[in-house]
């Protein structure tokens, strides 16, 4: 589910952005940060795959 395209314009685009600034972080050498960064990520995941799980069952 997580591949299936996003339904907000600029959902993509947003997660390219989120990727670059966990990418970043691991550059300068901020674990705080890039971790940080990541698990923002991956709560913004998982709130998308709930809505579209909710939106599935309602079908």
């Amino acid at each position: 589910m997580l591949w299936l395209p996003y339904d907000e314009p600029g959902g993509h685009d947003e997660a390219t952005a989120q990727h670059r600034a966990i990418a970043e972080a691991i550059r300068r050498g901020d674990p705080g940060q890039a971790r940080d960064l990541a698990e923002q990520h991956v709560l913004d995941a998982i709130e998308r795959l709930i809505e579209l799980r909710l939106r599935l069952a309602d079908a």
